[in-house]
């Protein structure tokens, strides 16, 4: 896969991030071919990443221990937030725009480029 992106010694174009209500700071990257998903602290430092992603990931959010990004192939992926760790993933094989979660925790709601909206049940919200 080469090199992981955003090394000190090269720059990346960040696509996303997110911020958790305990300062968690996850933030989406890319460099060339290259992408990754990190978390750092508020203070900025790194804590975890994710370089083996497999697609752009366009949109992402924090709920409580886990994280939820949405990505340019249409793959839906939720996972723990310390490790990365997908726990669960849904390919709705058109792009996503933009992934937001119901207020009461209850719904993922997922904008597709198609002009669709998609509501997920959370499964013990």
């Amino acid at each position: 896969m080469g090199t992981a992106p955003c090394t000190r010694s090269s720059p990346c174009h960040v696509t996303c991030l997110a911020l958790s209500e305990y300062g968690n700071i996850v933030v989406s990257c890319k460099q060339e071919s290259n992408r990754a998903l990190c978390r750092y602290t508020i203070n900025g430092k790194l804590l975890s990443k994710d370089v083996k992603l497999k697609e752009d990931v366009v949109d992402v959010f924090i709920s409580g221990e886990f994280v939820v990004t949405g990505g340019v192939s249409g793959r839906l992926e939720i996972r723990e937030l310390h490790s990365f760790r997908v726990v669960k993933k849904m390919n709705l094989r058109v792009p996503i725009r933009y992934v937001s979660l119901a207020r009461d925790n209850t719904h993922i709601f997922v904008c597709l480029q198609d002009g669709k909206l998609i509501v997920i049940g959370v499964e013990g919200s």
